[in-house]
């Protein structure tokens, strides 16, 4: 069905072809068949004439027999009375008789029942007209018919009809002739001649002139009877048989076969079709005549009925194709809709993008991108479900929608990814905070009330890519960058690009940093307020071949966004477990370890069995490993990771809370915690020996402290003594920072133990 359904016209024309040539072909089939019946016909109607013109010839024959016996007799020819007599009960027996004679050898008349005397017919041998059918009748004792003619006192054509009387010699003595009315001559059965509409024709075997003729046009029977055919048109008449049937005319008379053939009259320009057949006996062609044009007749009004049917045909195959044609149009039309358009939004896809883009971009020199991605979506599918999901981006769209200008391209990128292309480009930034501002209006779905926020990024063509796809890929960057922040719109910059491929750099060699040992561990140590030695915090460098040093606060993010922190992790603790126990062996001193714990770490599913292994095989005890922890990573995973806590806590592990302060952690979230320990940033700890407030904020979070019972608040950064004696004074339990140390390789942390 392939090729149906890429052109269905295609196979109606195949069937209107094959139609039209069954039909030409059973048209044809049947004009053999009409042609071939009137042939049959014809043929049967001229056998049937040749029959009956030879009955008749052969009655007069006998009865010309018989009237010759009785003339011989006695010589009663010679007696005009008595051959008068004789001859009159011959035309009382055949009334078709009009004229008879009786002639002399020579050719003079010896009687006749017209009025003129026998003396004054001309000589029949001196006529030319009658001399040559008079000698063949002076040749032969069979009966012999001559050339029509017009008698002279009735002015009506006869047919001349002679035998030839012998002595017992066989010598000829007397020739009857007896003149036959072609119109009045009981030749043919009546009832025979109406019953067809053929034209019937006697020739005489030279086939120059004819003897008889019916249905014919009166007032052309003088040039009928009295001029011969054509040289030219017996010629023609001659080559018409031979060719038809491929055998001479003289084989043709031998057999006396029924021929037919087509001729054309040039005299009325009417075409027949001839049927004829040679009598050897009478040397007569009978003949039966019909008009071509009766054949074409029968034929095209049968015709016209398979014409009707084939035209009714084919009207109704039309409309069956034409109503396929119009549902396939649909179909192809609904397809064409949802290959362009998405399923549950019913806004232009990207297919829909590529084959229409150079459209809505005609005539336009300038024009910007918006790409829009939903903030937090994830959230929602996780927490009610994809239906719920489904319903949101379908409100949200709509909303996106309803707000945007006539001529904006909304186009769904994928999931909760938006594309706009908008003519907006003086002034694109206010127009996404408004449709920012659209996005977070509240709205109920299923007794449940959303707010959504998205980000957007805004790339300008032509002026940041002249190219459809990187000029994605510019705006993709751009809210990339704009999601950091969340809920606002970021416009693509050199510098974001910039930052945007030092990013993708960056991630690209960190693949292949472990494997080239680039990745290494320092260590800075923790003091308690007495200066004596609380423990040390891991933490991770990168020294690139090819970058050099990557600080941590670039290439960790990466590493997370990237998915390569598990691995990472799992270096880190392998290394600082190991390097750890064996100072702890050499220095004979116990301190604890502080390990920093990515999200994607806590979140993997045998994270807790393989920190169990690790912690066995290098036989360090628990209590003396503290998990770092940021507020954010209890965003999306609190409940998980509270269980989780909860037994790392009961097997003697520490956890920390790193950068309190700055996240999201409220004192209901942090009362539920299974935290032993605080660290205030860096951040309150600069500006401490000059702002009240970070002041305050440090004597706020160290109370925190002691109400929720942790055993220690750490204030990392520290770096002046002014420092360290406010923190003392606020009841700061622990300090980390180049006040005491930097961070330092394990040789150098081993010398600033001892």
């Amino acid at each position: 069905m392939a090729l149906i359904k890429r052109n269905i016209w295609f196979l109606f024309l195949l069937i209107t072809i094959i139609s039209t040539i069954f039909l030409a072909i059973l048209s044809y089939s049947h004009w053999n068949e009409v042609y071939k019946e009137h042939k049959v016909q014809n043929e049967n109607f001229t056998k049937l004439i040749a029959r009956t013109t030879e009955n008749y010839f052969d009655q007069l024959n006998i009865v010309l027999t018989l009237l010759g016996k009785q003339l011989l007799e006695n010589e009663n020819y010679k007696n005009k009375e008595k051959s008068k007599e004789l001859l009159s009960e011959l035309v009382l027996i055949n009334k078709a008789i009009t004229a008879y004679g009786i002639m002399k050898p020579n050719g003079d008349f010896l009687l006749t029942n017209t009025n003129v005397e026998p003396e004054k017919i001309p000589n029949l041998l001196k006529r030319e007209d009658t001399r040559e059918t008079f000698l063949q009748a002076l040749k032969t004792k069979e009966l012999t018919i001559g050339r029509t003619y017009k008698l002279p006192i009735s002015k009506v054509f006869a047919i001349p009809v002679r035998k030839t009387f012998f002595d017992k010699n066989d010598n000829p003595v007397a020739v009857v002739s007896l003149a036959i009315p072609v119109d009045n001559s009981n030749l043919f059965d009546e009832k025979i001649l109406q019953s067809y509409s053929h034209v019937i024709n006697l020739f005489r075997a030279d086939l120059y002139r004819q003897l008889y003729i019916y249905k014919t046009e009166k007032e052309k029977i003088d040039d009928i009877y009295t001029k011969p055919l054509p040289k030219k048109a017996n010629e023609y008449v001659e080559k018409q048989m031979e060719k038809t049937y491929n055998i001479s005319r003289q084989e043709i008379e031998d057999k006396e076969l029924t021929v037919s053939f087509e001729f054309e009259n040039r005299v009325n320009n009417n075409k027949y079709l001839i049927s004829t057949q040679y009598m050897k006996k009478y040397k007569l062609w009978p003949s039966s005549y019909i008009r071509y044009d009766e054949i074409v007749n029968k034929f095209l009004k049968d015709f016209f009925v398979y014409l009707m049917v084939y035209l009714v045909t084919m009207v109704i195959i039309y409309r069956l194709f034409k109503y396929i044609y119009e549902i396939e149009k649909k179909q192809k039309k609904l397809l064409e809709y949802r290959a362009n358009h998405d399923d549950l939004t019913r806004l232009p896809n990207r297919y829909y993008l590529h084959q229409y883009f150079d459209e809505w971009t005609k005539d336009k020199d300038e024009y910007s991108l918006i790409y829009l991605d939903l903030d937090n979506f994830k959230y929602v599918n996780d927490t009610f479900g994809h239906k719920v999901g489904d319903e949101v981006i379908i409100k949200t769209s709509n909303t996106i929608k309803n707000f945007l200008n006539k001529n904006d391209l909304f186009i769904r990128q994928s999931g909760d990814e938006f594309l706009i292309f908008t003519e907006v480009t003086v002034g694109v930034e206010e127009y996404c905070k408004k449709i920012i501002e659209n996005i977070n209006r509240k709205f109920e779905l299923k007794n449940k009330e959303f707010k959504i926020a998205a980000s957007l990024g805004v790339a300008n063509f032509p002026k940041d890519s002249k190219d459809l796809e990187n000029l994605i890929i510019c705006a993709d960057i751009a809210c990339y960058n704009a999601k950091k922040v969340r809920n606002t719109v970021k416009v693509f910059t050199q510098d974001i690009k910039d930052k945007h491929f030092e990013t993708i750099e960056i991630e690209k060699e960190l693949k292949t940093a472990l494997e080239k040992n680039e990745i290494y561990l320092v260590y800075q140590p923790q003091v308690n307020y007495d200066d004596s030695l609380h423990g040390v915090e891991t933490l991770v460098r990168w020294e690139s071949k090819k970058l050099g040093n990557v600080r941590p606060d670039k290439f960790i993010a990466i590493a997370e966004n990237a998915g390569l922190m598990p691995s990472i992790g799992d270096f880190i603790l392998d290394t600082a477990l190991k390097d750890i126990k064996k100072l702890q062996e050499k220095t004979s001193k116990d301190f604890q370890l502080s390990i920093n714990i990515s999200v994607k770490q806590f979140i993997e599913k045998d994270f807790y069995d393989k920190l169990m292994q690790k912690i066995n095989l290098y036989k360090i005890e628990p209590s003396s490993v503290t998990l770092e922890v940021t507020e954010s990573i209890f965003i999306d995973n609190i409940d998980y990771l509270t269980y989780l806590f909860i037994n790392l806590r009961s097997k003697g592990f520490t956890i920390s809370l790193d950068d309190f302060g700055t996240g999201y952690s409220s004192l209901s979230i942090l009362r539920k915690l299974p935290i032993n320990e605080l660290k205030i940033d860096k951040a309150f700890v600069d500006d401490i020996t000059h702002d009240i407030s970070a002041q305050h904020m440090i004597q706020t979070i160290i109370s925190i402290g002691k109400i929720l019972d942790y055993h220690i608040v750490l204030a990392e950064g520290v770096e002046t003594k002014n420092q360290v004696e406010l923190l003392n004074k606020f009841g700061c339990d622990t300090y980390q920072g180049y006040f005491f140390s930097k961070p330092l390789v394990l040789e150098d942390l081993e010398k600033f133990i001892k």
